[in-house]
């Protein structure tokens, strides 16, 4: 087995007065990294991909209202998540984003494509993309979340949490200690915020099907093949426009295959970037 990575953790004040942390890890100059981790996560949960990703400089910011990262509520949660990924960041990084991670991901792409030399998408939860290529499974999504929607309008934010990781957690509800489970509750305003720009489109700056079109830079698409129904659309959508997109799928893995499956996660990444350093494009796949 690999051995256990030498990390460290960073915080500092941002220019606006909020606290931003994050961890890193690998050698001071080694081509970066940069990784965005899902809602209800943090940037250390990359640690057991990391283990499989040697000779990079991998970093890993906690996304806003996360970890060792505040949330401005004035602020969209998208936007300012975008804004924290980039000051960590010193030149051009090969960006990882795991689904609202993902989606993150996605914006920086569009937005700073000089920034990225190549871009994986581990399900990402950009079901307004589904509304602008008038895919069915934007209105079928909507009516299988209305309980989660549902427990949000009314404020009920353990009941929003536990249809939250009924859908998308990777244990039952039931099975989460007590602790945790507190902190999973206190951070439904922030699924709800995140709403804004992935499910109702109604963030300002959000992304639109048609940006998506002039990413130029190698992409590939990591999903679970138990996974719900809605990320396969998801990741049809994706795959109809953004050119060149290579699809890898790994067997018996859910939404949060990236901590259930770090090990073939991590070497599907590998692979992805051995294939482009050498030249083969996007072709390398390992999934299982």
């Amino acid at each position: 087995l690999p051995l256990p990575l030498a990390g460290r953790v960073r915080q500092v004040r941002t220019q606006h007065g909020r606290l931003l942390g994050w961890s890193e890890t690998g050698p001071e100059g080694a081509p970066q990294a940069l990784f965005l981790h899902p809602m209800l996560g943090r940037g250390g949960g990359w640690q057991g991909v990391w283990q499989h990703l040697p000779g990079r400089h991998l970093i890993a910011p906690d996304l806003p209202g996360h970890g060792r990262t505040d949330f401005d509520i004035s602020q969209d949660l998208q936007e300012q998540a975008m804004i924290d990924a980039l000051s960590v960041i010193d030149g051009p990084v090969d960006l990882v984003g795991h689904s609202f991670g993902g989606t993150v991901a996605l914006r920086i792409a569009v937005a700073k494509p000089e920034l990225v030399r190549s871009l994986t998408l581990i399900e990402p939860v950009y079901f307004v993309l589904l509304r602008d290529a008038l895919h069915p499974a934007y209105l079928d999504y909507l009516r299988q979340a209305q309980p989660l929607a549902g427990a949000l309008a009314r404020g009920d934010h353990d009941s929003a949490a536990r249809a939250f990781i009924d859908t998308w957690g990777g244990v039952p509800a039931h099975e989460i200690p007590t602790r945790k489970w507190r902190e999973i509750v206190a951070r439904m305003p922030l699924v709800e915020q995140s709403q804004n720009a992935t499910l109702n489109g109604a963030a300002p700056e959000r992304l639109r099907l048609s940006d998506v079109a002039r990413l130029a830079m190698p992409v590939q698409l990591i999903e679970g093949d138990r996974s719900p129904s809605v990320v396969s659309a998801i990741g049809d959508v994706l795959a109809e426009n953004v050119p060149g997109l290579k699809r890898a799928q790994i067997a018996d893995a859910g939404h949060m295959l990236a901590q259930s499956h770090s090990e073939t996660v991590g070497a599907q990444i590998a692979a992805f970037w051995r294939g482009i350093a050498d030249g083969r494009g996007t072709d390398a796949a390992v999934a299982a």
